[in-house]
């Protein structure tokens, strides 16, 4: 589907930048942006989100995996529980509307 240029794209490319620059700097894990397909398998969900993080030790710990092995040109999917998961969302109401109730609403 396409998105809104302002401010939906734009808020996007922030966070990318921001939040993959702290994962590079600090080599605390890596974030990945939209794109890259998330499923939790014991929820029987998935989805692509706007972005994931995922700490180092999360990986260490095998609680996430990467299908077609790491650093791949195959990896298309996460599998797991990463650290963060964002969707922006553009309007609360349909935030609302879409049961994410249990995530941070952030607005501009």
């Amino acid at each position: 589907m396409p998105e809104h240029a302002f401010p939906h794209n734009q808020i996007k490319l922030r966070l990318a930048r921001v939040l993959g620059e702290l994962a590079d700097e600090n080599r605390s894990g890596v974030f990945f942006c939209d794109g890259m397909t998330f499923t939790s398998e014991p929820a029987g969900f998935t989805s692509v989100p706007d972005g994931m993080f995922v700490l180092r030790k999360t990986i260490d710990d095998g609680l996430v995996q990467l299908t077609g092995g790491r650093r791949s040109h195959q990896d298309t999917e996460l599998t797991g529980t990463p650290d963060l998961v964002i969707e922006v969302v553009s309007g609360f109401f349909r935030a609302q509307r879409h049961g994410m109730v249990d995530g941070q609403l952030l607005e501009r």
